[in-house]
């Protein structure tokens, strides 16, 4: 009978009145031949926070989450504060504003799980879990509308202001050659102003030349549409940029060269950027990023397949026999975790994966120990988690937070290996119900990354990995409703049970660490399919 066998489940205390409970997690249990246990869990967590490497708290958005958008956190503005040295603008930081960002990450996660015993103390398991992940995106960019030096470029849109571009483009080139007929008439014994400082004279037209290049790079003209964003005509920048052009025009006057007209100027833009024009840029070419908005991820997650063997079973109870006072059990298991569910894609900067998408292996011991009403599980895992090749945007420098396209690169990905700990006490209040609190820690190594064979730089690839070594603490406790002891006692005939647990994340350290709360209900009912249950 399915009595019989599951009555190896339990330990026999005073007629089940005072039975240990199972449930609540993970135990030393391994099913007797014939014995299939169906769990169907439901699991959700929360997280809007992270740790660092010094174990402080920080936002689960990052460095995203208080942003100074300068070319140092953006790459892609980089060739524009180049250029814009000429603009006069060199010692200035060109820069975007301040963004901020504020994500809220739930992750609910459905698994189901057959454990199989086949005999000979073995068991075989399955585990497909779908899985549900959701970030909820908060952004803003320029809350006081005075953080940023840039905006959108008038010009784009054509018109006048592509017109007064190429205005201030052809004077300045003019002047210039201007200038430099002045010089070349130098050698001919001519009395022109350049030739008094030749030197001088030729910088300036250098200088000039310089300036009309970076006017219609930046801001456009017949040369060209220009950058995508320009220095706000208002702010430092757009006045460097004022002041440069006044200060040539004063120059090339003194060569009586008068040719720029005194209302010629480059059209700034007249506002900072927004958070919609933000998002236009994030998806342009350069960068090919998704947009700041809530994401959901969902479908299969990584699928584990595993064996049990039970190194000390438990004895079955016989009437009238002494019961013992401590009792023991103890389980080694192994697992393959396939790397099914899809891994967070490179292409958004706040997603979460539904996997992680490559294997592990791991191995694990369990013991249970009972004494009465009385029992605690101990479980201890190794987890290998096996190298693969990843698409991933590799940072050209620590300050960078937002990742041009160019520096997606395929690269060779080795997460660290783990370890975990965990204690479960349960305490049986009636052979129906009990109590039990849990703690579990895990340590992770550090995460390391090396070129796929494109060149990728190592300087730049060992970032990727920086502070993923983590350390986690969590603690929580819950109840289980449990038919078992009553079966094993013939008070009923169906053998489940039901339970629920809580737990947060009580401490940590390292960036894969999140401070998380988890509530998890799980249902297991058990099933003599094969009949291999009256072997005894």
């Amino acid at each position: 009978m399915l009595v019989a066998a599951l009555s190896l489940l339990v330990l026999p205390c005073s007629v089940a009145r005072a039975q240990w409970l199972g449930g609540v997690g993970e135990d030393a249990r391994v099913m007797p031949r014939g014995t299939v246990r169906v769990t169907v869990e439901g699991q959700l967590s929360h997280y809007d926070e992270r740790y660092d490497a010094a174990g402080e708290r920080v936002p689960v958005a990052g460095a995203l989450a208080d942003a100074d958008l300068s070319a140092a956190a953006m790459p892609v503005l980089q060739p524009l504060q180049a250029q814009a040295a000429a603009l006069g603008v060199g010692d200035l930081r060109l820069t975007l504003g301040r963004l901020d960002v504020a994500a809220d990450v739930s992750r609910a996660e459905i698994p189901v799980r057959f454990d199989v015993g086949l005999g000979a103390r073995l068991q075989l398991s399955a585990t497909i879990p779908y899985v549900q992940t959701h970030v909820a995106v908060r952004a803003g960019l320029n809350p006081n509308a005075s953080e940023g030096n840039l905006g959108i470029n008038p010009a784009l849109a054509g018109g006048d202001a592509m017109a007064r571009n190429d205005q201030v483009v052809s004077q300045l080139r003019a002047a210039a050659a201007a200038l430099r007929a002045q010089l070349d008439g130098c050698a001919t014994g001519a009395g022109a102003p350049a030739c008094a400082d030749p030197e001088a004279a030729s910088a300036l037209a250098t200088s000039a030349e310089a300036y009309a290049a970076s006017v219609a790079v930046i801001y456009g003209g017949s040369d060209g549409a220009g950058s995508a964003v320009v220095p706000i005509q208002v702010s430092d920048a757009g006045a460097a940029v004022l002041a440069r052009l006044g200060e040539l025009r004063t120059q090339l006057a003194t060569y009586g060269i008068t040719g720029i007209d005194p209302e010629a100027a480059p059209v700034g833009a007249v506002a900072p950027l927004t958070l919609p024009d933000l998002q236009q840029l994030l998806a342009a070419p350069g960068l090919g990023l998704e947009r700041l908005r809530n994401v959901s991820r969902y479908g299969i997650g990584d699928v584990e397949v595993g064996a049990r063997f039970a190194l000390r079973e438990l004895p079955l109870p016989v009437a009238d026999a002494p019961r013992p006072a401590l009792a023991w059990r103890a389980t080694l298991g192994a697992l393959v975790r396939l790397g099914t569910g899809r891994p967070d894609d490179p292409a958004n900067l706040l997603d979460v994966g539904i996997g992680d998408g490559q294997h592990d292996v791991e191995l694990s011991a369990l013991a249970d120990l009972f004494a009465g009403r009385l029992g605690t599980s101990v479980v201890a895992r190794y987890g290998m988690q096996l190298a693969d090749e990843r698409e991933l945007r590799v940072p050209a420098g620590e300050e960078v937070v937002i990742p041009a396209s160019a520096t997606l690169t395929t690269v060779s990905r080795d997460l660290g290996d783990y370890v975990e700990l965990e204690l479960t006490p349960r305490y049986a209040l009636t052979h129906f119900l009990g109590v039990a609190a849990h703690y579990r820690f895990r340590a992770k190594g550090a995460d390391r990354y090396t070129s796929a064979g494109d060149g990728a730089d190592p300087a730049a690839l060992a970032r990727l990995g920086a502070g993923t070594e983590s350390r986690e603490q969590i603690l929580g406790g819950g109840l289980v409703l449990s038919t078992l002891a009553a079966v094993a006692a013939g008070e009923m005939r169906t053998p489940l049970e039901v339970w629920y647990r809580h737990t947060v994340t009580i401490a940590g350290r390292g960036t894969t660490a999140v401070h998380a709360q988890r509530d998890e209900v799980a249902l297991r009912v058990y099933l003599d399919i094969f009949g291999g249950a009256r072997r005894r």
